[in-house]
């Protein structure tokens, strides 16, 4: 695995901007904390593979290009289902995407290229 392009805090960050969800300063510094603490070049535990599945899936609601969209898609998936293994959130994680998309699309064979292609953004607001 590689580091985001983008510092993982800000794109976090940023994505709250967008929702216009206000922290307070105690929930601020523990999720800076919690970002700093995640091993991004190689994650070893259910919490790194969590916060990347996080990354992931906003990065995916932002891409305008169906294609990245399921690329981004598909990895939160992967990272949600190995740290799942280990990290309670992780696994109610993934549930909740697996959960989401077969609604979405019924068919679960098809349920990344559906979704990836009519839905403009998927808004799934997950908490590290």
């Amino acid at each position: 695995m590689s580091t985001p392009l983008l510092n993982p805090t800000d794109i976090y960050f940023a994505y709250l901007g967008q929702h216009h969800v206000l922290l307070d300063l105690d929930t601020e510094t523990r999720i800076r904390a919690t970002i700093t603490a995640t091993d991004w070049d190689e994650p070893r535990t259910g919490r790194d593979f969590n916060n990347w599945a996080v990354i992931a899936l906003i990065e995916a609601e932002n891409a305008e290009d169906y294609r990245l969209r399921e690329t981004y898609i598909g990895l939160a998936e992967q990272y949600l289902e190995v740290g799942s293994e280990d990290y309670p959130l992780c696994l109610a994680h993934h549930l909740m995407v697996q959960l989401i998309l077969e609604q979405l699309i019924g068919n679960p064979s098809e349920k990344l290229t559906w979704a990836c292609y009519r839905i403009p953004t998927l808004k799934l607001q997950l908490l590290m």
